[in-house]
């Protein structure tokens, strides 16, 4: 069958940027960013045929000052699944920090050996 599907991993993904988004909008302290930490969702057979309604709640939960989780449903006519995505509030300047110590050793690998 050629039908295009929204399936599961993406709808998960989905939920993920749809947290961040209401996390930035709901952050008093500006100097914060949300960055994923990771996802548990064990079932994520789920498919969203084109024209299909699908329904994604999620409840936000800040568990400590820098650790969030928001505990999310994904639902329409086919299936029902369900999981947790956790994150952390990280000041720009440490997940900069992060984000170089990628790029670093991505770097090093690159480089042609001298052998």
């Amino acid at each position: 069958v050629n039908m295009p599907l929204f399936p599961g991993h993406l709808q998960m993904e989905a939920v993920a940027q749809f947290g961040v988004f209401l996390i930035l909008k709901l952050l008093k302290d500006n100097k914060l960013l949300p960055t994923l930490t990771g996802t548990e969702f064990p079932e994520l057979n789920t498919m969203a045929p084109p024209g299909e309604t699908l329904t994604m709640m999620a409840t936000i939960r800040l568990v400590d000052r820098r650790k969030l989780t928001f505990e999310a449903l994904i639902e329409n006519r086919y299936t029902r699944s369900s999981g947790k995505v956790q994150g952390m509030l990280l000041s720009p300047r440490v997940l900069k920090k992060m984000l170089s110590s990628f790029e670093t050793d991505r770097e090093s690998s690159d480089a042609p050996s001298e052998d």
